[in-house]
């Protein structure tokens, strides 16, 4: 018997968590970077898996009220595997693409999308706060 070697995903990430209301309310957003090349199509699916489970992992430990994904430094061009990414289950979330990441022109699944990560933080800090809101009521 040849053992065969498992590769990991060449897909490297980074995790950044920003307090988005005032000191002590706890209201946090976790930005997940992810870079390196994502394989096309279903040559993707371990690193959508893979990035999925750092997803869960980063929901688990921090308990964010909003996440953004920076993707800017990941070359993607094609796979549906990565779409699921962008469901959390209610938590507000926000893409940040580049040039790199041309294959998120054609799906809206990553919406919505910005320039910047303070961009998208802006956008997503009235919407983690209503979240927070809404998990304090249940």
């Amino acid at each position: 018997m040849n053992p065969v070697e498992f590769e990991k995903s060449p897909i490297e990430y980074s995790v950044l968590i920003y307090e988005l209301g005032e000191p002590g309310d706890e209201i946090e957003a976790a930005v997940i970077r992810f870079e390196g090349t994502y394989g096309y199509g279903s040559l993707g699916n371990g690193d959508a898996i893979y990035m999925i489970a750092i997803r869960d992992y980063v929901i688990d430990c921090v308990l964010p009220c909003a996440i953004v994904f920076d993707l800017t430094l990941l070359h993607y061009e094609w796979g549906n595997g990565i779409w699921g990414l962008f469901g959390c289950d209610g938590i507000p979330v926000g893409t940040v693409t580049s040039e790199k990441c041309s294959g998120f022109e054609t799906c809206a699944v990553a919406e919505p999308t910005f320039d910047s990560v303070e961009l998208a933080l802006q956008h997503l800090r009235p919407l983690a706060k209503e979240y927070e809101r809404k998990i304090l009521e249940d």
